[in-house]
């Protein structure tokens, strides 16, 4: 029996999926998440020593969760907008190369390289040729692509807003004044609004925009935990709910976050940003709702695994 896993180090986490190898994408057999915010200070395009070394022992113990849970494993490795945008992200990933003894150093994705994987990974959820537009805000970067699903890409863009970055920016992380988060939004939205504008498909029927990644998951579980108290968190939410997220997390200090029913522990500092990111995705591409997506980066990182287009790094 062969395992396969893809791990994504993002600006905020270290996170792996695993599937057996002959399995559809869609099953996965279990996952790991760990936040290490090797963005942190990601203004200054330049990685921190200490969250570098956050970051390496979370690659290492999930890892080494791999091998005592999962052997044999192929895993392929992708590093995203905190790495390909800091001046010593090469240098880091051959560090991981070298203190975890991997085949090869981690691949380090291009923009594009990201919003393709997302978009294919996210087709996992949405039937095959169906149009559709995804959207997955990061920590360091927000991909949105369109096409048929798990068919044909139209149009993928990778824009340089994420949780992590918008916070820092603007001083979300904490306590904010509403002026702030308004300064949040409008910025946001303006950088997303050249993206392509997709109402309807074809036949008239309106195009889906699916959400994906830990962003769009804690959305799902803040409206269905505290505001729309159902237990589902794979429904559509809308852009009201997210509004009144905002207003109401917004002056709360991180502890005070932790605290809301449905919140993510260990995204609540990033929870106020991730959420202006997403009403400013949806404004700029006309939609009054989403759907959160549980499919993505790592989805897109598997089918490359199999397509022969990554090699395993362990």
């Amino acid at each position: 029996m062969l395992y396969q896993a893809a791990m994504d180090i993002g600006s905020n986490s270290v996170k792996t999926t695993v599937v057996l190898s002959e399995a559809p994408l869609s099953e996965i057999a279990d996952k790991r998440s760990k936040v290490t915010r090797l963005g942190q200070g990601i203004a200054e395009r330049r990685l921190q020593e200490e969250a570098m070394q956050r970051t390496i022992e979370a690659i290492g113990a999930q890892l080494a969760w791999l091998k005592a849970e999962y052997s044999p494993c192929e895993v392929v490795i992708g590093a995203t907008s905190a790495v390909r945008d800091a001046r010593n992200g090469v240098d880091f990933l051959k560090n991981c190369q070298k203190n975890l003894g991997l085949k090869r150093v981690p691949y380090r994705l291009s923009g594009e390289q990201e919003a393709i994987c997302t978009f294919m990974g996210a087709s996992c959820a949405v039937g095959k040729g169906k149009f559709f537009v995804n959207a997955d805000p990061g920590g360091g970067s927000t991909e949105v692509s369109c096409g048929l699903a798990g068919n044909l890409l139209i149009e993928s863009r990778s824009f340089q807003i994420g949780a992590v970055r918008w916070g820092e920016r603007f001083d979300l992380e904490g306590p904010s004044a509403p002026q702030a988060r308004k300064n949040a939004l409008i910025v946001a939205e303006k950088n997303f609004d050249n993206f392509i504008k997709v109402g309807q498909s074809s036949d008239g029927e309106r195009v889906t925009l699916s959400i994906s990644g830990g962003s769009a998951f804690m959305v799902g579980s803040l409206a269905a935990g505290h505001l729309i108290r159902k237990p589902e968190y794979v429904i559509p939410v809308n852009a009201d709910v997210i509004e009144r997220l905002i207003d109401q997390l917004g002056p709360m200090t991180i502890e005070e976050r932790k605290q809301v029913p449905g919140m993510p522990a260990d995204r609540a500092n990033v929870a106020v940003s991730a959420l202006i990111i997403i009403l400013a995705l949806m404004h700029a591409l006309n939609y009054t709702s989403f759907t959160p997506n549980p499919y993505g980066l790592r989805q897109g990182l598997l089918i490359g695994l199999r397509n022969g287009e990554f090699l395993p790094t362990l």
